[in-house]
Order: C-alpha cells, then structure tokens, then sequence
C-alpha cells in the first residue's frame, strides 16, 4: 500500500482524548480509520495530527496482509516533507 496523502476529519478533544478519522489515500482507494490518542491542554493541532496518523499506521499494521509480511506500507515523499511525525 503505497499513501499518496493523508486526511483528517471529525476531529474533537473531550475529556483528555482526541478521537478523529484518518482517511489514508492510495490510487487504489481510501482507507479510513476511526483513532483516539491521549491529549493534553495547549498541544498543537499538527501534533494532534501526527499522533493519529500514528495510531492509524498502527492499526494498518495490525491488519493480516501487513502483520504476516504480504504487502508493505510506504509513504509518498511528498508526505513525508509534511511534518508529521511518520514512521510506517
């Protein structure tokens, strides 16, 4: 799965948790995951970001094509000069 760019949307902060869908974009399709990470007072919307775009890598990699090796994730590197903490 080659990510060509990244949307976020649905983003809310309640009660010290974010919760937001990331929508990770291919020239297949999308891949839309439902994330919730930890946040504290004063973090920065792009930090904010990041940690989700972790959490949905994370839950990617969780998936059986990814976990046994049979398909890689990789990042466009246009996205890459993003800013966002990346690491698939």
């Amino acid at each position: 799965m080659h990510i060509e760019n990244v949307e976020f949307s649905n983003l809310s902060v309640e009660k010290g948790m974010c919760f937001g869908v990331v929508t990770l974009l291919t020239r297949a399709g999308a891949t839309h995951c439902a994330c919730q990470i930890a946040a504290s007072a004063g973090q920065s919307l792009g930090a904010l970001q990041g940690a989700l775009l972790h959490d949905a890598l994370r839950q990617l990699k969780r998936m059986p094509e990814f976990r046994r090796n049979a398909a890689k994730i990789t990042l466009s590197p246009l996205l890459k000069e993003t800013g966002l903490p990346l690491a698939a």
